[in-house]
């Protein structure tokens, strides 16, 4: 009798040991889960509990507990990601403005700024049109219509529709040479275009009055990369991104920026005396887009 009463103290404290070491490692995985929070939420991307949760049955009760190998798994992912320079972001911080609550824009003459989508654009008179002096940041076409943005090199690469990324996925990319967008985006004048209400996606005439005024790409460029900035233009090297792997490239040596031609034609200004030149791209390119208006608007 005694022997079967101390077996059954002996389960009796290994099943409260197991409860013990399952509560505790709930509770550490508790705090996993406000980690992965955490990190999201400053890498600028939803949590969804549910995709840390899995199913227990005991005693014919079935509840959730949390996953640790799976949120352990996503701190490590998460670590290296912010670790690496992937700086959080959302849509509603790049422009936190949408279209149909945004105040119709006073542009009065051609150097003052524009409001557009909640950033106030510097204009310049130049070749005879006035353009916007910094590159578009906008997320939705000018009714309002959202544009996908695409982070994954993959998905970029596949895509047939409109969309736009920042480059290297780094939020300061975009204070310093806006969003890059590719060409379904840049070409198309469906929901009133990219740009906005009076304006347009720069176009091949534009280029052209533009290079013709100022053919030396030095003029055309911001003094703090290699430029003398003589039309006021202020372009920045902000890079592009690749059609062929959806790789960002040339952050810092190039500016492509998108035509509004269908065929899918970028001007490319790089370092140095070189002249600015017009190349056709595949339209899953990602470049920069600037924004044109008759000086008479």
């Amino acid at each position: 009798m005694l022997a079967v009463v101390g077996m059954a103290t002996d389960l009796s404290a290994q099943n409260v040991e197991r409860t013990s070491d399952k509560v505790f490692e709930q509770n550490s995985c508790n705090r996993l889960i406000q980690q992965v929070r955490d990190l999201k939420f400053a890498l600028g991307e939803e949590f969804v509990r549910s995709d840390y949760m899995t199913r227990e049955t005991r005693e014919n009760r079935s509840y959730e507990i949390a996953d640790c190998r799976a949120l352990n798994a996503a701190v490590e992912l998460l670590v290296v990601r912010v670790l690496e320079g992937e700086s959080g972001y959302s849509a509603s911080e790049l422009s936190p403005v949408t279209p149909e609550r945004e105040a119709p824009a006073v542009f009065r003459t051609c150097g003052d700024p524009l409001h557009h989508q909640g950033t106030n654009y510097a204009t310049v008179a130049a070749g005879g049109k006035c353009w916007f002096a910094e590159p578009l940041r906008a997320l939705a076409y000018a009714d309002g219509t959202k544009l996908e943005e695409l982070r994954e090199d993959a998905a970029w690469k596949s895509t047939s529709s409109p969309a736009w990324s920042v480059y290297d996925n780094v939020r300061n990319h975009v204070d310093m040479a806006g969003l890059l967008y590719n060409g379904w985006a840049a070409t198309t004048r469906e929901h009133g275009g990219m740009c906005p209400e009076g304006w347009h996606v720069s176009r091949l005439e534009d280029w052209n009055a533009l290079l013709n005024e100022h053919p030396n790409a030095s003029s055309l460029k911001s003094g703090d990369w290699d430029g003398s900035n003589a039309s006021g233009m202020n372009l920045v090297p902000g890079g592009f991104r690749s059609s062929d792997d959806g790789l960002f490239d040339f952050w810092g040596s190039s500016a492509a920026i998108w035509t509004e031609d269908p065929k899918g034609q970028i001007f490319s200004i790089v370092g140095g005396e070189l002249p600015a030149a017009r190349v056709n791209q595949p339209l899953n390119t990602g470049a920069s887009i600037l924004c044109v208006a008759p000086l008479n608007r």
